[in-house]
């Protein structure tokens, strides 16, 4: 019983798809600056557009999913909770484009996607415990909530006061049984593997306990926090597992979403036309609001949340598969996704070069494009 009883759910490659997601979850775990997060200056906008970023698409959407014919729940409520999480890694790859990254709007995007991450995962935890049926609320909403807000929790101080003493000794390699490891020939210095091997035994190790609270994903993002503040986690591992989980995410994309796409359902007008309005309206606008409160960033920050990536697709895989989705509503989804997939980017690299003159022009410097 050391596999959990998901992995007998999947079929070969779903569930080769299904690790990719987590060891992307992993990573984005490692990218955390919780700093940025409690910051003063940063951390109560931070925190205001990750909660409208998540709550609106789950509302707005519900909402509209019930006023194109679906069921409020679990249906639309499902639709919701596929239509929240934020991609991290476009915004990443936008702001690092333009060497934004370090600015104060770079900082409120990247952590923001990061809290609304941990938001959606803990949205996909409470809808697989409602799947169960018998709704109860306490044990089908409170208790999951509870349990993985506090497991988040213990993400956040172990990773801001135990690792930091804790990774020493850890990553000490100078050990007499360590070093009957080291082999001449090797590629990596075996303190390198030492670190590789905690970071894989902590994936592993707090996927199989997220699986017990609801989700690995979960799991997989605490393991990837705990290691945020370790110097070189990060290189490691994109290093040593970059092209294995573009394959696998590869494979999620081709044989999670593709294969449990009825093509029939998906080339219909009626799940196009109803696609684009959930695609405006719940998908995009809402992420927009998320930002009005930021000030004059609001544009950038709000159109930098309308990202979307291979988590979303793993929720409303998840909630087709448990029957949460009918496949005609499953279609309609995954419409509005591919929209917000293929406009954000576009519209965020307009919005963003048009910022960044605008602040040129103000300050007459090269500063604001540097």
């Amino acid at each position: 019983d050391l596999i959990p009883d998901f992995s007998h759910d999947y079929m070969p490659l779903s569930l080769l798809g299904f690790i990719g997601v987590g060891l992307v979850i992993f990573e984005s775990g490692m990218h955390l600056h919780i700093e940025g997060v409690f910051n003063r200056d940063v951390g109560p906008h931070v925190v205001m557009v990750a909660t409208l970023g998540t709550l609106g698409p789950i509302l707005v959407g519900m909402g509209i999913m019930t006023a194109l014919g679906s069921d409020a729940y679990p249906n639309g409520l499902s639709a919701g909770f596929a239509l929240a999480p934020t991609s991290v890694g476009i915004s990443l790859t936008l702001l690092s484009r333009a060497k934004q990254l370090n600015s104060r709007y770079g900082q409120i995007i990247m952590s923001a996607a990061f809290l609304d991450d941990i938001f959606s995962i803990i949205c996909l935890v409470v809808m697989i415990n409602l799947s169960e049926g018998n709704f109860s609320p306490l044990m089908h909403v409170v208790v999951p909530l509870v349990s993985s807000f506090a497991f988040v929790g213990f993400g956040v101080a172990a990773s801001h006061f135990i690792m930091p003493r804790l990774t020493p000794y850890i990553l000490d390699a100078s050990g007499r049984i360590i070093r009957k490891f080291e082999v001449g020939s090797r590629s990596m210095h075996l303190k390198d593997e030492m670190h590789m091997f905690w970071l894989i035994a902590s994936y592993l190790l707090f996927s199989w306990i997220g699986n017990l609270i609801g989700s690995a994903l979960l799991g997989a993002f605490v393991a990837g926090m705990l290691f945020a503040g370790v110097p070189r986690s990060a290189l490691l591992w994109e290093k040593q597992f970059k092209r294995i989980t573009r394959w696998l995410i590869r494979i999620f994309f081709s044989a999670t979403v593709a294969f449990s796409i009825n093509i029939g359902d998906l080339f219909t007008f009626e799940a196009f036309w109803k696609g684009l309005i959930v695609g405006i309206l719940p998908c995009l606008a809402t992420k927009i609001v998320s930002g009005f409160f930021v000030g004059d960033e609001r544009w950038v920050i709000g159109i930098a949340m309308m990202a979307r990536g291979e988590f979303a697709y793993l929720v409303a895989e998840k909630a087709h598969s448990l029957e949460m989705l009918t496949s005609n509503e499953y279609a309609i989804i995954v419409w509005a996704l591919l929209w917000a997939t293929m406009v954000a980017p576009l519209a965020f690299d307009k919005v963003l070069q048009a910022y960044m003159r605008a602040q040129y022009a103000k300050t007459g410097t090269s500063r604001a494009l540097a």
